[in-house]
């Protein structure tokens, strides 16, 4: 059986989004790449009897928004580390779940430590366009997911 990985990365993102960060998505927005940024780009492999990588695209403000949900606090109170780690929070989280889901409970997986970095527009304009990446909106900021499987 053949599992849809869209699908699956979307209801995950939204999932964990509502679970970790208190927070609901909304439909993706096709005027928000380009109306917004900087974006941020959080990356994570996964090794085991399978192997890929997991990137989290999302902009500063949503950062700043979902710790500003986490912690219960305004968003302006939120440092930039403090959003820059609540990204690699919710990326590892949403591994675990993806790597769970798509290949079962039973074989063991290595997951590395999530990168972040600033994310290029190009790969911002690829990934929103591709129909294999997950799209969000949170508090009117995007957010994206995409699996890359080897």
């Amino acid at each position: 059986m053949s599992i849809p990985i869209p699908e699956t990365l979307q209801k995950i993102l939204e999932q964990v989004l509502e679970t970790m960060a208190f927070v609901f998505a909304d439909p993706w927005d096709d005027e928000a790449e380009a109306s917004v940024g900087p974006w941020l780009a959080v990356e994570m492999r996964y090794q085991g009897h399978a192997e890929g990588e997991v990137t989290l695209l999302a902009t500063e403000a949503c950062a700043r928004a979902l710790r500003a949900e986490v912690l219960g606090v305004d968003a302006d109170e939120v440092t930039e580390a403090e959003a820059r780690d609540t990204l690699r929070e919710l990326l590892n989280v949403i591994c675990g779940h993806l790597v769970t889901e798509i290949h079962g409970t039973t074989p063991v997986f290595s997951l590395d430590v999530p990168r972040i970095r600033a994310a290029r527009d190009e790969e911002v304009s690829l990934l929103a366009g591709d129909g294999n990446t997950a799209r969000a909106m949170i508090e009117g900021e995007p957010i994206l997911l995409a699996l890359r499987s080897e």
